[in-house]
């Protein structure tokens, strides 16, 4: 009777903490999330339009036109980081404009700047989307579980990239020369995004983001149906 006791409190022992573990932690959860993040996280992205620009004047914008002159100031900045390389080409005057000046780009360093190809009906250069905030895990938040399948929610922020950073100290210098005008990008803030787990006979899975339809993705643009 002795010897069976400690057998059978090892039996129990085991049931008890094969239980456990068929309970998706939220610690487990965020462990199986960060080694699949690259493939489920989508960065923020802005196409920045930088492309094709045309201006009234040979010398580039209007001195009233704060946006242009602020994306041409942008612009600049890309290309000291040598993350773009841009030129700019005067077509000659037709009434009633003075003339016009075309400004094309090209994507030097890929890490942030992603080449489109040229866009619609830009004549020269890339069409560029540029990477504002990388996305990050943050924490899970909840775990709804249904039998061999769960789904953890998640919170994601975007840390601002060297490129959003060259836009802020862009919009700094304009705000303190008082040059006013709406941001041409803000950050998204914290996002909480849903994500289905598996149980399998040797754990739980990550199976992928849930799908969700409408709503925005980081870039503002919908999402029509696709994970977000």
């Amino acid at each position: 009777m002795r010897i069976l006791r400690p057998f059978v409190l090892g039996l129990l022992l085991v049931g008890i903490s094969g239980c456990a573990s068929k309970e998706l932690s939220r610690a487990k959860a965020l462990e199986l999330l960060k080694a699949g993040s690259a493939d489920l996280l989508s960065d923020a992205v802005w196409d920045g339009a930088l492309y094709w620009w045309r201006f009234d004047h040979f010398d580039g914008p209007s001195p009233d036109d704060c946006e242009s002159l602020k994306k041409v100031a942008f612009a600049e900045r890309l290309a000291t980081m040598k993350t773009i390389k841009g030129t700019m080409a005067s077509s000659p005057p037709s009434p009633p404009h003075s003339g016009r000046s075309d400004y094309a780009f090209w994507v030097l360093d890929p890490t942030f700047a992603k080449s489109q190809g040229r866009r619609g009906a830009q004549p020269v250069g890339e069409a560029i989307d540029l990477v504002m905030g990388k996305a990050t895990l943050g924490e899970v938040t909840g775990i709804k579980e249904d039998g061999t399948s769960a789904i953890a929610e998640a919170s994601i922020r975007f840390e601002p990239t060297p490129i959003f950073q060259a836009l802020a100290d862009t919009e700094a210098a304009f705000a303190k020369k008082g040059q006013q005008c709406d941001p041409l990008y803000q950050l998204p803030g914290a996002q909480t995004k849903s994500f289905r787990f598996e149980r399998f006979d040797d754990g739980w899975r990550l199976k992928g983001k849930l799908m969700v339809r409408g709503g925005a993705r980081p870039d503002g643009r919908s999402t029509s149906g696709t994970g977000g």
